[in-house]
């Protein structure tokens, strides 16, 4: 998944989050947001990996 869409799951789960009542927002956006973050780290990992491979 490009970081493109990845920007616009998480501006899909932001705006889904507005629905939601003000305290449940925080949470959920804190969760959606650690979550974003631990998969982009995941997949920088990944490609770091990869480039060492191929070096």
């Amino acid at each position: 998944m490009s970081v493109q869409c990845k920007l616009n799951k998480l501006m899909n789960e932001m705006h889904c989050i507005e629905v939601l009542n003000e305290g449940d927002a925080w949470v959920v956006l804190i969760i959606s947001t650690l979550t974003y973050l631990k998969s982009l780290l995941l997949s920088i990992k990944q490609a770091r990996l990869r480039k060492a491979q191929i070096n």
